[in-house]
């Protein structure tokens, strides 16, 4: 189906921040981050924030002058040459495709816990939950930008509503013995570290925008100041969000970091049962609107990178198809070898690390080829952060921990760089043989 959407400046927005997924990030990311920096959580968001604010300032730079679905591809070749470029995107589509089971692994398993559900129905629940969150991303996703953007702006407007009701709540409301302390956590210690790369993690969809670029008008959108707006607001809410639990929690929050689901079991209490639901429902339609608004970016990006590649476009609808059938067997092995929790956190990890080493190469290409001066430094600064912030929080890891998602990363990028033509060849006869059997 053909774009049949005007393109401006406040779908950009929401495309970012809806990629954000405030209201996800403030029930599953902030808990997680929590166990690494206890009190200190609201810090290592400000400092997750902040790295994440200098990565995006190359993003800014090269999305004034480049027009392009293609995004990071296009900024990484137009400095570093086409073949970084194809690295580049390599990269992003394969952090893009674990986004969609990761976020299933997380819905699931805390709708089963909320619910205290018996055990021998888990299995069960998984399979039913995953097949028909899937069948209702699959739907609008194949059928183009119009499906896409008008309930991402709906729900991104829902998430911000929530996160500030909740919030207001919250500090309206400390918990006992209030502030809190815990001396074993402190802000020079590598477990500090290892919060805010999860803290990058939750900032990582917010330069979603660039992917709908291409089909922007000049004249009636600005991408860059949409990028800023959108991460200027997650980042305010989440900041927010963080001291509020700090506040709201008290001396209760080791409690909440082992079980993130009694801040809202405390919340259903104070305000009522209308709110605690209101939470659980917009907490699911956070999770949909974030697959959906990553999907949307990934299939813009696919869409125009295939054809630049192989000079054919596969279209949306078999795009979405690979998408849902990629997310099966990550799915099928992470329930059958982990617990869904597990694998989420070990993904979620492995994201960030993916997403960091993309934007140092975004950031070697600012520098390289950034124009104005602001935008080389920043990216001399964001590939600086981004490598010593990976850097520590692997060290700081627990050694099993380190070695398998060191040596996951490196086969991963190892094969993709090496694979690259090899993958070009395969999808230019794979769509081939499709494209004949069509036919026949």
């Amino acid at each position: 189906m053909g774009i049949n959407i005007k393109i401006s400046n406040r779908h950009i927005i929401f495309q970012s921040f809806s990629s954000i997924g405030p209201m996800l990030d403030f029930v599953a990311l902030l808990p997680v981050m929590g166990i690494f920096a206890g009190i200190y959580l609201p810090e290592a968001t400000i400092v997750a924030f902040l790295i994440s604010v200098v990565t995006l300032i190359p993003v800014i730079g090269f999305s004034s002058r480049i027009f392009s679905n293609q995004g990071y591809v296009s900024y990484v070749s137009e400095s570093l040459g086409k073949y970084m470029g194809r690295v580049s995107g390599m990269i992003y589509i394969f952090y893009s495709f674990l986004v969609l089971p990761n976020i299933i692994m997380f819905l699931a398993s805390f709708l089963f816990s909320f619910f205290s559900l018996a055990t021998s129905y888990k299995i069960l629940f998984d399979g039913l939950f995953a097949a028909l969150y899937m069948t209702f991303i699959f739907i609008p996703l194949s059928r183009g930008l119009s499906m896409t953007l008008k309930p991402i702006m709906v729900l991104g407007a829902l998430e911000i509503g929530t996160i500030a009701v909740s919030c207001a709540i919250m500090l309206l409301n400390p918990g006992p013995s209030f502030p809190a302390t815990h001396q074993q956590f402190s802000v020079y210690g590598s477990s500090f570290w290892e919060a805010v790369m999860l803290g990058i993690l939750m900032f990582s969809g917010g330069g979603s925008g660039i992917f709908l670029s291409g089909e922007s008008r000049k004249e009636n959108t600005s991408t860059p100041r949409a990028l800023v707006y959108a991460y200027l607001v997650s980042g305010f809410a989440l900041i927010i969000a963080s001291f509020s639990i700090i506040v709201f929690t008290g001396n209760l929050l080791p409690t909440y970091f082992n079980d993130p689901a009694m801040l809202f079991t405390r919340l259903g209490a104070i305000s009522g049962n209308i709110l605690l639901i209101a939470i659980i429902v917009l907490l699911m339609a956070s999770g949909y609107n974030l697959t959906l608004s990553y999907g949307n970016a990934l299939l813009q990006m696919l869409t125009a990178f295939i054809p630049g590649e192989t000079g054919r476009n596969p279209g949306r609808g078999i795009l979405a198809a690979s998408l849902i059938f990629f997310t099966i067997p990550v799915l099928v092995v992470s329930r059958i070898f982990f617990s869904l929790l597990y694998s989420f956190l070990f993904i979620a990890e492995l994201v960030s690390m993916l997403y960091g080493l993309n934007h140092i190469l975004v950031g070697i290409s600012s520098a390289r080829n950034g124009g104005k001066l602001l935008f080389r430094i920043s990216g001399i600064a964001s590939s600086g952060l981004l490598a010593t912030a990976i850097g520590i929080s692997v060290y700081s890891s627990d050694l099993s921990e380190a070695y398998l998602v060191g040596t996951f990363l490196l086969l991963a990028i190892g094969s993709m760089i090496i694979s690259t033509k090899m993958a070009q060849e395969k999808i230019i006869r794979s769509y081939e043989k499709f494209s004949q059997a069509r036919k026949n």
